[in-house]
């Protein structure tokens, strides 16, 4: 053996110690990364810009406390809308930013080559597949996959022993992406728009302010989506819309009940009209084996009972919804 060919696996060895993998989930409400198999990152999708000095003021949960807050000079961004890139440059700086704060907190060395892999909703074009590339290797990431968000959620070990047609739908804050599978194989992925998170909160908002005259932000209707599916009746905090003083009140959780049916019926709605263009063995298949679902929407009050009366198929919802993408994504390294 060569001398050059004795140091090959000790190259091979050093260059793997010099290497981290990334797994990104870039959302529109929320952004998480795993580094080697350890999540360092589960904050808010939002960048405070001063427009003066065109620099970072913050980002992630320092950002989002900054909302209805901030003077003239500060703009709060959100670069990722419908779940892709909506503002490259901000994109960029975010992501700078989140690095920056690891590093500091010694989560992740500078000195290490990341290869970053990532899921984007199912409907995403070749342009905003492009998009969301240059934003990882402008951050200084190698791209190692861009696939979508159902085929990462079937990726994962629980899904490995299905044969059979199933389904996965992905409820997230401004998309709501469905794939159909054949075991790990997408037969068909497609996406729901018009009822998504984003829709449920501002339905709270409005009602809130019709039923009890209360001005609420967007944050506390956040925080009452969150708790529907375990209280009946919620105190609330807001601005009284006579008289603008601060108020707390009882919210009644019913007052939402027809309100979400009725969201829901039209995502439903959308949902038939696809599954009965399946083939007819697909359609057999997938009655006996249901749908998945995950994302934070998936945990409002009445969606499994809901799918389960309409589409009459066997219905699971994720115990780990917010975390599946990310999940799907570092266990496929």
């Amino acid at each position: 053996m060569s001398w050059f060919a004795g140091l090959i696996p000790n190259t091979n060895f050093l260059f793997r110690k010099l290497k981290i993998n990334l797994s990104l989930d870039f959302g529109s409400s929320q952004t998480r990364l795993m580094v080697n198999h350890k999540l360092v990152w589960d904050q808010p999708t939002v960048i405070a810009w001063h427009t003066g000095l065109q620099v970072v003021v913050a980002v992630g949960n320092k950002a989002a406390a900054l909302r209805g807050k901030t003077p003239a000079y500060i703009k709060l961004i959100n670069p990722i809308q419908r779940g892709v890139v909506a503002e490259l440059d901000y994109a960029v700086y975010y992501l700078r930013a989140v690095l920056d704060e690891l590093q500091q907190q010694k989560k992740i060395s500078p000195w290490l080559l990341a290869y970053c892999g990532t899921a984007l909703p199912v409907n995403a074009s070749p342009l905003e597949k492009e998009q969301m590339r240059q934003v990882l290797e402008r951050v200084g990431f190698k791209v190692k996959k861009i696939v979508s968000k159902t085929e990462v959620v079937a990726s994962l070990p629980s899904f490995k022993k299905i044969t059979q047609s199933h389904g996965v739908i992905d409820f997230g804050a401004e998309t709501v992406d469905v794939g159909i599978f054949i075991g790990q194989q997408l037969l068909k992925g497609f996406n729901i728009n018009g009822v998504v998170g984003n829709t449920f909160t501002q339905t709270i908002i409005d009602q809130v302010l019709t039923e009890y005259e209360l001005q609420i932000s967007w944050g506390v209707a956040q925080q009452i989506k969150h708790q529907l599916s375990t209280s009946s009746m919620m105190t609330v905090r807001g601005k009284d819309a006579q008289l603008g003083l601060v108020k707390v009140t009882r919210v009644e959780a019913k007052i939402f009940e027809q309100h979400f049916i009725s969201l829901m019926e039209s995502l439903l709605s959308e949902l038939n009209i696809v599954i009965n263009e399946l083939p007819p063995e697909v359609m057999t298949q997938l009655q006996e084996q249901g749908f998945y679902l995950t994302g934070n929407g998936s945990q409002l009050l009445g969606w499994q009972d809901l799918i389960k009366k309409n589409l009459q198929m066997p219905v699971i919802i994720s115990t780990s919804p917010a975390l599946d993408v990310v999940k799907g994504l570092d266990y496929g390294e």
